[in-house]
């Protein structure tokens, strides 16, 4: 069976590369989400709920956050600079508007785009 993503790397802010993955809709695209993932997470994680978003009309753009999963630790691909937890709240934010515009550019422009994210919580102390 093959994989139900394709997955790849793409250039980001700061001269970081992400580790990425896409779901294609498997029946006419209704919607399109990009998912960012929780603290010390990784896009891997959700390998059995995607498809089931794909096979429901939704396509998936999800991504590995700085810091985290393949982004930080793939020994093969990742930037030089990129350790597993080296992040900051505007690299993270800086980030996810990269990510919104190139997948606004990538997508029809009638599909809708959702942002969806899970259990990333910024820490109201650190300001």
């Amino acid at each position: 069976m093959s994989q139900p993503f394709v997955d790849s790397w793409v250039d980001g802010p700061l001269s970081t590369k992400f580790y990425t993955r896409r779901y294609e809709a498997t029946a006419p695209a209704k919607a399109h989400v990009i998912f960012v993932h929780g603290f010390a997470e990784h896009v891997g994680r959700y390998e059995e709920t995607f498809p089931v978003y794909a096979s429901k009309g939704i396509s998936v753009f999800a991504y590995d956050q700085r810091g985290f999963g393949r982004t930080a630790c793939d020994t093969a691909n990742k930037s030089p600079a990129s350790s597993w937890g080296v992040t900051s709240w505007k690299n993270q934010q800086d980030d996810i508007a990269f990510f919104i515009l190139r997948e606004r550019e990538r997508v029809p422009p009638q599909l809708p785009i959702f942002l969806m994210g899970h259990s990333m919580v910024r820490d109201p102390d650190n300001l």
